[in-house]
């Protein structure tokens, strides 16, 4: 998986198996009270679902990521997690190559923290800016209007266009919209 940063077991026993094994990025016990580490706990998730983290600056380097994890059980004793790591930067990188110059896409997740946006230059800083920050004035007002607009669905809002999606299996929603000057010149 190109998009993945690494693939790992974090267990509740105090170790960790890491794919790819980088020496830098070792077992320290102050993971396991990492969101990565703690959504999976029994008490945070009863019905061992998987969750993703909100953006986090990594420990070791790689810049700002997310994390899906999911808790491992043996019977019903709790293990650990499995998780995956995604850079932010790798995310930017796909919607980078979408070449429509007059429109822009976001990916945001459930706190409207921007995952993702055309023209984002950096994943190295510990602030991510919202959804909010980000949208031009027209359609900052309008932000709950979209978010909860259909799957799929064009939407006329004052002068844009606009299309979401909520992205499956994670909890991202996806978000394009174009002055319709653009559109319709």
């Amino acid at each position: 998986l190109r998009e993945v940063t690494w693939v790992y077991y974090l267990s509740a026993q105090s170790f960790m198996n890491l794919y790819p094994y980088a020496s830098d990025a070792e077992y320290q016990q102050a993971m396991l009270d990492l969101p990565l580490f703690t959504q999976g706990l029994p008490e945070n998730n009863p019905q061992r679902q998987t969750s993703w983290t909100e953006a986090y600056l990594d420990l070791v380097g790689q810049g700002m990521m997310v994390t899906a994890n999911a808790p491992v059980y043996e019977d019903d004793e709790f293990r650990g997690i499995v998780g995956m790591d995604i850079t932010l930067e790798r995310l930017n990188q796909v919607i980078q190559n979408f070449d429509y110059r007059e429109g822009k896409i976001l990916i945001s997740d459930t706190n409207q923290q921007l995952l993702s946006y055309t023209g984002f230059k950096s994943t190295n800083a510990s602030e991510i800016p919202t959804l909010e920050s980000v949208l031009p004035t027209g359609l900052k007002e309008y932000l709950d209007v979209i978010l909860s607009s259909p799957n799929n669905r064009l939407e006329s809002i004052g002068s844009f266009l606009e299309i979401h999606r909520a992205i499956p299996n994670t909890p991202w929603d996806f978000i394009f919209y174009v002055p319709k000057i653009a559109v319709y010149y």
